[in-house]
């Protein structure tokens, strides 16, 4: 199937952690297998709570506004807005931030599917 082009806008993520609380994560997917055979990506944010994860795919993460915290193999690093990290599959990654909003990146889409 022929992919289109697409345009995503900032203003139009869903973000908003639920219930209105202050504290929180959230991700929005946008691209999907629906715009891409090989890259997936989106939106998230995240404040005042910690996430702990080893990825299953290769993620770029573009820290967009507030603080962007990672923490692998025990060191920190917080990203600024304009910032970025490349995230190689089978880190184990804390992710946290203060009133961070980031947009990611992922390969491969299908991620889930490859790994069932």
């Amino acid at each position: 199937m022929k992919k289109e082009f697409t345009v995503v806008r900032r203003k139009d993520a869903k973000l908003a952690f639920e219930g209105g609380a202050a504290v929180g994560n959230t991700l929005d997917r946008v691209i999907t297998e629906a715009h891409s055979d090989e890259m997936g990506g989106g939106y998230f944010s995240i404040n005042g709570i910690e996430s702990h994860v080893t990825l299953p795919y290769n993620e770029l993460a573009l820290c967009l506004e507030g603080t962007l915290k990672l923490t692998v193999s025990g060191a920190l690093h917080e990203l600024k807005p304009g910032d970025f990290a490349w995230i190689p599959e089978g880190t184990e990654i804390t992710f946290s931030g203060d009133n961070a909003i980031a947009f990611y990146g992922v390969h491969p889409v299908d991620w889930r599917t490859r790994n069932a």
